[in-house]
């Protein structure tokens, strides 16, 4: 989802630790956590207090969440709805929804617009920048952050600006005393406010939370790419190759180059065609001039933007961040040759005024016209909800704020270009910015739908724009001195002007630029505070996390009666998973610890343990009662998905050969259906349902799915499967996955079988991987066209899969000999590390001799996962042996690396038979006869 992250708080125990570095701690929302964790937000939505009071997503998570759902592809779990190709199915009937935008909320609006419109002094300056971050999300409050930067660094050069304007007017000169070092000053400014702004944006990032913003951006709905799995951790992601769109790239800047000569000709041109109307005697030429003039500028700059963003929507970027980066490089080569041709001082005074109250007015003005065109009214204020949706659907939409950064460096130039020339340009400029801010918050307050919230870290590419302009400020006030004023130039006793004019621009230009470059060195990297609060958030979230898979595996080693039966757990088992749920804070758990054993609360008075009861038995502490009530609430809600999850599983053990009794379609198995299967079998299946369809089949509890079990197992995934992710749909009648069931034989699995471990670790990735081997396969038939009614009618319609209708495979597969288990291999044969493994069995017995009965119980327990207490000799012994001499490799070190079970077959089914022999029982061994026993019967097998 586009934001996936909740703000860390901490308790107030903590007296000795710094609670400033602990503050704007993100971390990803990890589940199964302690509620005081996450900090809560309230809920503005009257309709949602019904149920609660506050939530650790704000409202903007939750838009966020609903965009991604809806515009996500459906491989990412979305509708794959793109919003800017709604308008056109629309169009042609072919979809239902007409738009998606989400509703202003009138209680924000109000607080951000009395913020931005209060006659407070203190307001003039300061933005309600968290407000808007809440509201709008951070990019958008990035870009109200740079304006109100941008406005306070301007303070200094408008101070001194104003006192030299003041000079230049009562001397009626343009170059006053001391307006070298004013213009030297304006320089340093240019080339300082972007390394400043760099550490602010820091500031931001880390307050609002995207420090790891970069890992964590998602991709653009119109982005198009291939899915296929990460070569680094194996998750799906959608693909698009670097070099084509590098290629794409390259075609586009020779467009891009092609327009800049185009511009630079045309400049040219219009130079000398003013040139000829001075020389002309004639009015009517310099009318001809100034329409050549605007026609130019109005086709580069209307018929370049509309092909600039054509190409770059072309290149087909993959993050939003991506795509304007490239949108902003192409556009800002094309405009500052345009507008760093404007006249001096005589026109910047005019053009600031123009920009304050005539630019402003038709950008509010179009809006406003634009919505009263479409049949809205001039406000959102309604107290009828009806039309005030009405009214924010016929508004505008606003999508990025590149018109508005753009508005903002044209600003920076004509406050620093030309300083000599009119000193009271940063002044115009920092009145402009007060004014832009309030227009721009009214603006998206007042006369644009609400955006959706998005996220960013910094201003993207718009950094590199405002170093180009420094470079330009440098050039362009550095030759204004040097070439307009004798106070800098460096004399060499020589009387050539020019040539000391030029020494003394390519001197200073050459100090300036080393020292700005030593600058932009030291703050270039991550400031230190940065770095630790990132490497502090990642062991936060690790944490979390790791508290998460704690109470998860406590579940998952619970049986399914067990958990749906918690109300019975005695004090022990509740403690127990209080424990598991408070593992790193042994101080908490051994106050609830006491309280419970003080009043013996058992299952079934936690279950009806309320708050304020918790008081009364003396838990003071109420993030401690929180804590207890959330465990109640994952017992609940855990208890709850095992008793769907048991219901549906008792529908799959009723599912016959006909279909399936539900009133949807039969349904169609296609390849994208594979990756589905991998994820829930990896994502959405608890402990207790994997187990439930592993004892399904493995009904003579050998621990093992047998090779003719295979297909069968396959056939129950893939029901439980459909009936999870497609309840509406039927069963096909027949569905034999003979196909994929012999590959994982082939390929995968042992000649033992499919293990439970390995069907929890690595079933997802084989079934990945065999999806992988479909899509290369030169087959066109794969998976197209399947209907299970029609399965097995023709022989041209199977599949890869296998989904063909014969039974007959799994009748063949079963038909296997007993002793085929322990079948023994001659000597000769054996692999070397069955050799050298022969010489330690005797190791083995001897650790397992040593090992007390209850780590013993808990390695039968491992085998024996039905409890049947007893083990089928000839299926289930080698595997078990492996299973000791892993625990004996364990035990002896840690770190050592265990032989695969293949390659100590041989031996094993050699010990195997031997300690068969000596069993009281030939047949099967128990599991007491295990505990007391099996230790001698495994040294006599290894002497022997």
């Amino acid at each position: 989802m586009d934001e996936d992250l909740a703000k860390a708080t901490m308790g107030g125990e903590a007296e000795h630790i710094n609670e400033d570095i602990w503050k704007n701690v993100y971390v990803k929302y990890v589940d199964n956590v302690p509620p005081y964790v996450f900090k809560q937000h309230p809920v503005l939505n009257p309709r949602d207090k019904k149920h609660y009071d506050d939530s650790c997503f704000r409202v903007r998570d939750r838009l966020a969440i609903i965009y991604a759902a809806v515009t996500n592809d459906i491989q990412e779990h979305g509708a794959g709805i793109r919003l800017d190709s709604v308008a056109t199915y629309q169009a042609m009937g072919d979809h239902c929804v007409n738009d998606l935008f989400p509703l202003h909320t009138r209680e924000q609006l109000d607080v951000m617009l009395n913020r931005l419109f209060s006659w407070d002094p203190q307001t003039y300056l300061n933005l309600p920048l968290d407000e808007m971050r809440e509201y709008f999300g951070e990019y958008i409050a990035m870009y109200f952050a740079f304006l109100e930067f941008f406005t306070k660094f301007l303070i200094p050069i408008v101070v001194v600006g104003i006192v030299f304007f003041i000079l230049q007017l009562a001397t009626g000169k343009v170059l006053v005393w001391g307006i070298e070092m004013f213009a030297l000053m304006v320089i340093v400014w240019a080339v300082c406010f972007p390394i400043f702004w760099r550490k602010q944006e820091y500031y931001w990032a880390m307050r609002w939370g995207q420090l790891r913003f970069d890992l964590e951006e998602g991709t653009r709905p119109e982005f198009e790419g291939t899915y296929q799995r990460s070569a680094i951790d194996g998750s799906l992601i959608e693909y698009y190759p670097h070099s084509l769109r590098n290629q794409k790239r390259v075609l586009s800047f020779t467009i891009v180059v092609c327009f800049l000569v185009a511009l630079v000709v045309s400049t040219v041109g219009v130079v000398a065609l003013r040139v000829w109307a001075a020389r002309a005697d004639n009015p009517s030429t310099d009318y001809i001039v100034s329409v050549v003039n605007a026609l130019v500028i109005m086709f580069f700059n209307n018929i370049y933007g509309v092909i600039a963003e054509r190409m770059n929507e072309w290149e087909n970027y993959e993050t939003e961040t991506q795509y304007e980066n490239n949108l902003i490089i192409k556009v800002r080569l094309h405009c500052e040759p345009e507008e760093c041709s404007k006249e001096l001082a005589s026109q910047l005074a005019v053009i600031f005024l123009t920009q304050l109250f005539v630019s402003n007015a038709i950008e509010l003005g179009s809006l406003w016209f634009a919505r009263v065109c479409k049949g809205g009214s001039a406000s959102f204020e309604s107290d009828d909800e009806g039309s005030r949706v009405w009214n924010e659907y016929k508004s505008e939409r606003y999508d990025r704020t590149f018109d508005d950064y753009n508005e903002l460096l044209v600003s920076y130039g004509y406050c620093t270009l030309f300083v000599i020339a009119f000193p009271f340009a940063p002044f115009f400029g920092f009145l402009s910015n007060i004014v832009e801010s309030r227009i721009d918050g009214y603006k998206v307050c007042h006369l644009l739908r609400r955006p959706f919230p998005r996220r960013a870290d910094d201003i993207g590419a718009w950094q590199f724009a405002l170093e180009g302009m420094a470079w330009a400020v440098l050039a362009t006030n550095l030759g204004l001195i040097c070439f307009a004023s004798n106070e800098l130039r460096i004399h060499f006793g020589i009387h050539n002007r020019e040539f000391e004019e030029v020494v003394t621009v390519i001197c200073v230009f050459i100090i300036i630029s080393c020292l700005w470059q030593l600058l932009a060195r030291c703050f270039k990297d991550t400031p230190t505070y940065v770095d630790e609060h990132i490497r502090r958030m990642n062991h936060i979230e690790h944490q979390l996390q790791k508290l998460s898979q704690e109470v998860e595996r406590f579940f998952d080693d619970l049986r399914e009666d067990e958990v749906a039966g918690w109300e019975q757990w005695n004090i022990q088992y509740v403690l127990a998973f209080l424990q598991k749920v408070l593992v790193k804070n042994g101080v908490e758990y051994e106050q609830i610890k006491a309280i419970f054993n003080k009043y013996n609360i058992n299952g079934k008075i936690f279950a009806k343990l309320k708050q304020d009861q918790l008081t009364k038995y003396g838990v003071k502490d109420h993030m401690i009662a929180e804590l207890i009530i959330h465990a109640r609430q994952l017992l609940i809600r855990h208890a709850s998905k095992v008793k769907i999850q048991a219901s549906m599983f008792e529908e799959l053990a009723n599912q016959s050969s006909t279909v399936d009794g539900g009133a949807g379609p039969v349904f169609e198995f296609n390849n994208e259906h594979l990756l589905q299967l991998a994820n829930y079998f990896e994502t959405e299946m608890t402990g207790q349902l994997k187990k439930k369809l592993w004892e399904k089949v493995d009904k003579d509890a050998s621990s093992m799915i047998e090779s003719n079990e295979m297909t069968l197992f396959l056939y129950f995934s893939f029901v439980l499967f459909i009936k999870t992710k497609f309840p509406q749909s039927g069963i096909p009648k027949k569905m034999t996955p003979t196909s994929i069931a012999k590959w994982l034989l082939h390929y995968k699995v042992s000649n033992q079988g499919l293990s439970y471990d390995e069907f929890d670790k690595y079933f997802s990735t084989w079934i990945r991987e065999y999806h992988k081997e479909l899509k290369s396969s030169s087959r066109p038939s794969q998976f197209q066209g399947y209907s299970g009614d029609s399965i097995g009618a023709d022989s041209r319609k199977q599949t890869l899969l296998g989904f063909d209708g014969v039974d007959d495979e799994s009748k063949s597969l079963s038909k296997d000999s007993s002793n085929q288990h322990l079948k023994r291999v001659p000597r000769e044969q054996w692999p070397k590390p069955s050799i050298e493994w022969e010489h330690k069995m005797s190791d083995v017995a001897l650790t397992l001799a040593k090992t007390d009965a209850q780590t013993k119980a808990r390695l039968w327990d491992k085998i024996d996962s039905k409890s049947a207490g007893k083990l089928d000799a000839d299926k289930s012994l080698v595997r078990f042996l492996y299973l000791i001499l892993t625990y004996h490799v364990k035990v002896e070190s840690r770190n050592a690396k265990v032989p695969k079970l293949e390659e100590l077959q041989a031996l094993l089914v050699e010990i195997a038979l031997k300690i068969r022999r000596k069993l009281p029982n030939e047949n099967s061994l128990s599991k007491q006869d295990f505990v007391d026993h099996f230790a001698s019967y495994l040294k006599d097998a290894a002497k022997e």
